[in-house]
Formats: structure tokens, C-alpha cells, sequence
């Protein structure tokens, strides 16, 4: 479990500090640097043994750099994109310091990249960062993306890895598949269960494997012919039924779902997270996510201090502390105030 993250330079932010609880709900503004946090952990995370590159330079010292562009979807798209002097007008500076450096810091282990030259066959490469790290083993850091999609036209070798366990060495077809051959543990027949109570089907999901294809049905019809709630939802479900002692980050889970459904994922994914001791980060414009968790805490006599809710306006990161009766002990302009303000222009 994270307890505290610390950005220093990186992107919208000179410097910040989050302490972590057990499940934390990040919302906000749009542009606001909500999806920064979630890329920070993510980069962390990236930045391990098997994704760096060691060379020796022309002084004899060893070097350590990460790739940015490896994963396209997550916008890592060079160095100079990812320092907050770069992009950001200089006046928004407390300092007018030269930064050349920025760090990511999980729990004081803090991660440092810097700009590089890099030559390879005599070709420059700009999308390279130098590293500083002590610690580069790779953490249980599960990320689902807003742009998740599930469909049944997935080979063995193209789909993402991301959502099973990492030991597993496999993708999320294979995986599903492989694991519901065993009726007694069946994951095919845990998340019809779920979906079910959450909705989203009727009957079941259904998995057939023909050659290095897989076949998924939701209720006898392709699934890529079916509401577009349940593909999104499905690789939500699988990463925290398989995971334990992780950190989960999911961006908008409320995708594509019906209030109610958001509600009853909600209360679905808090009590498998505790269950699987798993730590949530959860992304949301949603207000019926944060209204679920409110009542959650009233409901099942939680304890408070293991919820966050931070709202992010101008890059300014504010902590919105909820009592035990499930209700916010401040309120602020902006935080998913504007229903009242509709009403409020309707009643008069």
C-alpha cells in the first residue's frame, strides 16, 4: 500500500505531497492534473529492471534510461513533454531556478530523471530520460485506462497484460479463458455473477477458444454486439478478482454505466479490495461515484481515515475529509455543486 506520493517538477506541478489511504477518489476540474498523479505512479512503475536500458558513457560511468514512448496510450512522449518547466510559463515559478530534473517519490523512494543525449547507430534519440533510483524492482501496480475495451477479437499475443497477475505471463484471454475450465473457481462464472448483480446481464459470459482466437459471449451474443458498459466494466472486475496486495488505479469507472450500476460497482469494488487487500486510486467525474462512497461509510459503520477524496481545481490539490456519517466535513466551489445550481435556476 502506498502511503505517501511526492512529485517534484513533473508536469503541472512544482511540488505536491498526497497521503494515501486505503481507497482514495481523485476528481476535479477538467485539466486540473487529475490524470498527472495517475501518470506519475504509472512512470514509477514503468521505471523497473526490466524496462531500463544500461549503458557506459563516453566517462566510463554507468547510465540508466527509461524509454517514454514504450507505451504510446499513456502519453509518455518524451522527456521535455513530462518537465514542468517546459511546459508551463516561467512566471508560474515560485523560483526562477533552472530545472533540468524532475522526481517521483512512492513511500521516500524517490525516482529522478533527467534529460539525456542518446546516440544509437548515430541516430540521436530524444525520448529518452536518465534515471536515479535506488530501487528499481517492479511494485503490484495494476492501471486501468479510460480507453479499456474488450471485444472478442483478441489473439494470444495483442492484448493487454495489464489487467491479470503479473506472474501469470499471460494476457486477459488466455487468462479467462485457462481459468474457467475449473468449474469450482470458474472466472468466466465469477464475473457473470457480478455483472449480473451489477445489471449489465442477464445470464452469463460465456468464453470458446478456437486456434490462437478467442470467442466471448455475453448472454449468447458477441460481446463486441453488446452494450458497450459491460466491455468497459469487464477489465475492471477481472484486475481486482485476481489481484491481491496491489495497487489498483482505475480512470473513470463510470464509464459508459447507468447510475445505479455505477453505485452497485462501486460498493462491489470496495468490499473486493478489502478483501484482496488491495489499495484503490480511483480517477472519477462522477457523482454518483462519490455519493456511493459517502453512503458506503454510513452504511457499513466504516472507518473514515481509510477513505481520501481529493479535489484537484488550477493544480491546486485540496483533501475532502468525510465524517462517519458518510458526509463531507467542507464544501468547496466547483466540487459537484452545479446540480444544485441548475435547480436552484429552475425553482426560481
Amino acid at each position: 500500500m502506498i502511503k505517501k506520493l511526492s512529485l517534484k517538477n513533473f508536469k503541472c506541478y512544482e511540488e505536491v505531497e498526497l497521503e494515501l489511504s486505503k481507497i482514495n477518489i481523485i476528481t476535479g476540474t477538467n485539466s486540473s492534473g487529475k490524470s498527472t498523479l495517475i501518470q506519475a505512479l504509472k512512470l514509477y512503475e514503468e521505471t523497473n529492471k526490466d524496462n531500463v536500458k544500461i549503458f557506459i558513457d563516453t566517462e566510463n560511468k554507468k547510465r540508466v534510461l527509461i524509454d517514454l514512448t514504450q507505451n504510446a496510450e499513456d502519453h509518455f512522449i518524451g522527456y521535455n513533454e513530462l518537465l514542468r518547466k517546459r511546459s508551463l510559463n516561467s512566471q508560474e515559478f515560485k523560483s526562477q531556478e533552472v530545472i533540468n530534473s524532475f522526481s517521483i517519490s512512492i513511500d521516500k523512494k524517490t525516482k529522478e530523471y533527467f534529460e539525456v543525449v542518446y546516440r544509437d547507430n548515430n541516430i540521436v534519440k530524444n525520448n529518452l530520460a536518465g534515471v536515479k533510483a535506488t530501487d528499481l524492482d517492479s511494485n503490484h501496480f495494476y492501471f486501468i485506462h479510460a480507453d479499456r475495451y474488450f471485444d472478442s477479437e483478441q489473439k494470444t499475443d495483442c492484448y493487454s497484460k495489464n489487467y491479470v497477475p503479473k506472474n501469470s505471463n499471460k494476457n486477459i484471454a488466455d487468462y479467462i479463458y485457462d481459468h474457467s475450465l475449473n468449474l469450482a473457481n470458474s472466472i468466466s462464472e465469477n464475473l457473470s455473477d457480478v455483472l449480473r448483480n451489477i445489471g449489465l446481464i442477464k445470464d452469463c459470459l460465456q468464453v470458446e477458444k478456437m486456434a490462437n482466437l478467442y470467442n466471448f459471449k455475453v448472454d449468447g451474443t458477441p460481446i463486441e454486439l453488446v452494450g458497450s458498459g459491460v466491455r468497459y466494466t469487464i477489465p475492471i472486475l477481472l484486475t481486482v478478482m485476481t489481484n491481491r496486495n496491489s495497487v489498483i488505479c482505475i480512470e473513470n469507472p463510470e464509464l459508459h454505466l447507468h447510475p445505479k450500476a455505477q453505485t452497485k460497482l462501486m460498493n462491489y469494488l470496495i468490499e473486493i479490495c478489502e478483501k484482496n487487500d488491495n489499495q484503490l486510486i480511483i480517477e472519477t467525474h462522477s457523482d454518483h461515484v462519490i455519493n456511493s462512497i459517502c453512503v458506503y461509510i454510513k452504511e457499513n459503520d466504516c472507518d473514515p481515515l481509510d477513505f481520501s477524496t481529493f479535489f484537484i481545481k488550477d493544480y491546486n490539490i485540496q483533501l475532502l475529509p468525510i465524517n462517519s456519517e458518510g458526509k463531507f466535513t467542507k464544501t468547496i466551489p466547483d466540487f459537484f455543486d452545479e446540480y444544485e445550481i441548475q435547480l436552484e435556476k429552475l425553482i426560481w
